[in-house]
């Protein structure tokens, strides 16, 4: 998709504006280790940088529905993404958050940054995920998405003002902690349902969420003692335990309150 994005820059006519520069980062799940070392060592100075697209997880269009982390991060790029996005018929529901992913390394820079996200399933990090499970239309669609709010960014000669959002994305020692650093739990997150608390796409097979009895639609509502409103409430609180510990966690299940206990434990 990203390919896809800078064939369809290069047939542009005219050119665009600004420079657009085409990035693919490694290591994002051992703690954003590409997009950490490129805003260090920047090809582009970064106080020249306009905003930062991320695509992560694009592959698996549902419905039309489609998340977007952090556009509230830039002035007036929340409304290009979601006037771009019903160009192209898309139900988007707009995070608060700036989410856990490659543009990160660039929001902590204040730098504008999005991230476009069609939604976890219940194939994540399983030799299940394969191929034929891809929406190649769906992916049309989100590339033809970038590839507009890309272009109205470097053709728009108004500055966007960085925004700082109102939670804060973790420290470094955090987000490695949530990643697999820390304890481990197996939940896979519903990014699509915007609700309060964690409504879960499934749980891994295996799994300390699995042996606990958790499934597919439940809603994490407190976790260990403290109440749960969202992701970044749970991976905060993962973070602050260890292998071994056992937790109580309420669950939503039909509406109905249930609570499970886990007992965590390391990743791998």
């Amino acid at each position: 998709m990203l390919l896809g994005v800078a064939e369809e820059m290069a047939r542009t006519t005219p050119k665009p504006r600004r420079t657009i520069l085409f990035a693919a980062f490694s290591g994002e799940e051992m703690g954003l280790l590409g997009s950490r070392y490129y805003v260090e060592h920047p090809v582009m100075p970064l106080a020249s940088t306009k905003a930062m697209l991320n695509m992560d997880m694009v592959g698996r269009l549902r419905d039309d529905k489609l998340t977007v982390f952090g556009a509230r991060s830039g002035s007036e790029l929340s409304a290009m993404v979601r006037d771009q996005a019903r160009r192209f018929g898309f139900e988007v529901t707009e995070s608060d958050s700036v989410g856990r992913s490659d543009h990160m390394s660039f929001y902590n820079k204040k730098i504008p940054s999005v991230h476009f996200f069609t939604g976890s399933h219940s194939d994540y990090h399983r030799p299940s995920d394969t191929w034929d499970k891809i929406n190649k239309q769906g992916m049309n669609q989100v590339r033809d998405l970038v590839f507009a709010v890309a272009q109205q960014l470097a053709n728009d000669q108004k500055t966007l003002t960085f925004v700082s959002l109102p939670s804060r994305p973790p420290s470094e020692r955090e987000e490695e902690k949530s990643r697999g650093y820390g304890a481990y739990l197996g939940t896979i997150p519903d990014f699509a349902d915007n609700v309060e608390g964690v409504r879960l796409a499934g749980v891994t097979e295996g799994s300390p969420a699995a042996a606990a009895g958790l499934k597919e639609g439940d809603v994490i509502v407190q976790f260990a003692g403290s109440k749960i409103t969202s992701l970044e409430d749970l991976a905060m609180m993962l973070g602050t335990k260890h292998p071994g510990d056992r937790v109580e966690i309420t669950i939503l299940r039909m509406n109905r309150p249930l609570t499970l206990t886990a007992v965590l434990r390391n990743r791998g």
